[in-house]
């Protein structure tokens, strides 16, 4: 899945209302950085900074989590997933035939705020943006981004078996190269729900090897 308008509001204007920025004026300066080149995620991760670095807003980890545990997610969530697991563990012939059912979020979206909101405990593995800390919480630069083809890495790795945390941590991995056979998770036995232009990738990906796009 992604999550921003996908499992829940947009994180992004949700941190800034809360602390009295408006996202409108907000995104119009971000869109002025990627009409001058910038990386959309980087460029709206730059300005957080920015607004940071200048006491308007806080990007400590603290806040982000705070503010992640306020978010409400769209109706339904998170007990739709534990339905679904519920579901393919009882029904005798997904359980004959040794179905599993995992999930995973990539998006765009800062990760902290996204594994403070009550989907964390329902998820195998949640990839986002992210900002690099001190030992004291406070935000000191931009440590990752995630965006449109940069999302296929994770499907990839997905479908590699890579361990959720090998694939952060030793992002080489992802070059490995492995056979049709071997693969853990084939694209064909996947199903990706997005909800937006940075989410085409990995709809294209998936779909063109037999899985399933929403």
């Amino acid at each position: 899945f992604d999550f921003d308008e996908t499992l829940g509001p947009d994180t992004i204007s949700f941190f800034l209302k809360q602390q009295k920025i408006k996202p409108a004026d907000f995104w119009e300066e971000v869109n002025k950085l990627v009409q001058d080149g910038w990386d959309p995620p980087l460029a709206y991760m730059h300005r957080m900074f920015v607004l940071s670095e200048s006491g308007k807003l806080d990007i400590s980890k603290k806040a982000l989590s705070k503010t992640g545990k306020n978010l409400r997610l769209f109706p339904g969530l998170p007990i739709a997933f534990k339905e679904l697991r519920d579901f393919v563990r009882k029904n005798p012939d997904l359980k004959q035939a040794r179905v599993t059912l995992e999930f995973y979020i990539i998006s765009g979206g800062l990760e902290e705020m996204i594994r403070a909101t009550k989907v964390e405990s329902e998820i195998d593995g949640i990839f986002g943006c992210n900002f690099a800390y001190d030992k004291t919480g406070k935000a000191i630069g931009i440590k990752s981004a995630i965006s449109f083809t940069e999302k296929t890495r994770y499907v990839h790795g997905i479908r590699k078996g890579i361990d959720v945390a090998e694939l952060r941590n030793n992002p080489y991995r992802i070059n490995d190269s492995i056979s049709v056979d071997m693969q853990r998770i084939p694209f064909s036995h996947m199903i990706y729900i997005g909800d937006g232009p940075s989410d085409i990738p990995c709809l294209s990906a998936v779909r063109s090897s037999g899985g399933t796009g929403i």
